[in-house]
């Protein structure tokens, strides 16, 4: 791509990100997002531009901020040490507290704090705080394994972060193709419950799989979740044939306790960890 040819879609993807903030649409960030650090060093000049012509001492509205830490995580996805370097600089200026706070948040994100390593064509990140003595590595390849390649394709982060009071087990991130599974300390432990737990964690990862591999949009559609339970089950079912025998007998006996009993194991444990 020659420079003319490169800076017209970089002013093209620019616009439809800022358009995306202004209208809030989640699909039109995220392309512009991806596109914009698909091309990578050559943004920085007009993402750096931009966050330096902000008016960073008041927030007038949601789409100000939204605005503000957007660019600021992009310039940090494709060059950590110059957002750093345009966050200081904006905290140095005439900086509102609520704008100060988005900025920090933004700049604690480095991936200084993931152990990254492939499975497959798939990145994983898994947080250095896990100290789970190869286990997520493990668990992951097996799970991966299960997984028809096809349905991978295309997935391109596997982000694996510990529990920290969040009230889902995992995510998906359409366009970005980027899973995140949430990781308790406790499922190191060789005991019932935790090997309970860990089976709900494999389903966890093959639902977010079935997202992927159905290329669901955002929002949390009760059409899209039923489809991505599904998809999990059939993995599951041809994975682990009994033990999915025995636990939909529980669950057809009392359904949704044995969930309830693996996920107040879990955050009862991590509240001892903490």
């Amino acid at each position: 791509m020659d420079g003319t040819s490169q800076d017209s879609e970089i002013e093209k993807a620019f616009r439809l990100l800022c358009q995306g903030f202004s209208t809030v649409s989640h699909s039109q960030i995220y392309t512009a997002h991806k596109a914009l650090y698909q091309i990578g060093a050559p943004a920085v000049p007009k993402i750096v531009a931009y966050l330096e012509s902000m008016d960073v001492s008041e927030l007038k509205s949601k789409n100000h901020s939204a605005l503000l830490t957007g660019l600021l995580a992009l310039l940090n996805d494709i060059d950590e040490s110059k957002a750093r370097e345009v966050g200081m600089g904006l905290l140095l200026k005439e900086c509102d507290n609520a704008a100060a706070q988005l900025i920090k948040k933004v700049l604690r994100f480095t991936l200084s704090d993931y152990n990254l390593y492939q499975i497959g064509s798939i990145t994983v990140c898994e947080s250095k705080s896990l100290n789970s003595d190869g286990l997520i590595k493990r668990k992951l390849c097996e799970w991966v394994d299960n997984v028809p390649p096809d349905d991978l394709a295309g997935l391109e982060r596997l982000y694996v972060v510990p529990y920290a009071k969040q009230d889902y087990g995992g995510t998906y991130t359409p366009i970005l193709f980027n899973i995140t599974i949430v990781w308790f300390e406790e499922l190191a432990n060789e005991n019932f419950m935790s090997n309970l737990a860990l089976f709900e964690k494999e389903k966890t990862f093959y639902h977010e799989v079935g997202h992927h591999r159905h290329r669901h949009t955002f929002g949390q559609q009760s059409s899209q979740e039923k489809e991505a339970n599904a998809y999990a089950y059939r993995i599951l079912r041809k994975s682990r044939p009994r033990l999915m025998g025995v636990l939909s007998f529980v669950h057809r006996l009392i359904p949704g306790w044995l969930h309830k009993k693996i996920n107040d194991y879990c955050r009862a444990q991590q509240r001892e960890l903490s």
